[in-house]
């Protein structure tokens, strides 16, 4: 037998076809396993990003109510030095004090807006997400102090902006992942 008959045997055409067989096989359950391991991250991604829209929409607006009210005592207390003064629910100062000491235990016990505001840039990818978060985290920082007037003016910007992010979260979610 010479070397072309040899390839020409039923053995040598037995043994390539089935390696054939085998490497197209495996080749196909290799690219079906990664769609799928592509797929469950996809899966999980969106998940994830579900749950940070839901929580964040909740959380920040009450960590931004507990906030606010506390900076609003805050500014009360320091625009109202007189001890027989009253503010416009008739609580003397002593009382609004009291008010503020317990919103300052809340607000400790309350998720920081800044560390949900990190969460979603960890998460979320697209520009205006992004963009959103700065100006969030930008706001946030500038509500440490104020009248009572620039105090609810910022948190009334806060809220805009709060809105605008969990939309701009929404839309990334319905765009496909590239």
């Amino acid at each position: 037998m010479n070397g072309v008959g040899f390839l020409n045997s039923p053995f040598f055409i037995t043994v390539v076809g089935g390696l054939s067989v085998s490497l197209v096989g495996h080749l196909l359950v290799r690219a079906h396993s990664r769609g799928e391991r592509r797929l469950a991250r996809e899966r999980a991604i969106q998940d994830k990003q579900m749950s940070i829209i839901t929580s964040f929409a909740s959380d920040f607006d009450a960590y931004l109510s507990v906030r606010g009210s506390f900076l609003l005592r805050s500014a009360w207390l320091d625009a109202n030095t007189s001890d027989d003064a009253r503010d416009k629910y008739g609580r003397t100062r002593s009382q609004v004090y009291e008010d503020r000491r317990e919103l300052w235990l809340l607000l400790m016990k309350t998720r920081s807006g800044l560390s949900m505001l990190a969460e979603i840039n960890s998460v979320f990818e697209h520009d205006a997400v992004r963009a959103l978060v700065v100006r969030l985290v930008a706001a946030d920082d500038a509500l440490d102090s104020g009248s009572s007037e620039v105090v609810t003016s910022q948190v009334q910007e806060l809220g805009r902006l709060m809105g605008a992010l969990v939309l701009a979260m929404g839309a990334e979610m319905r765009k496909p992942r590239g």
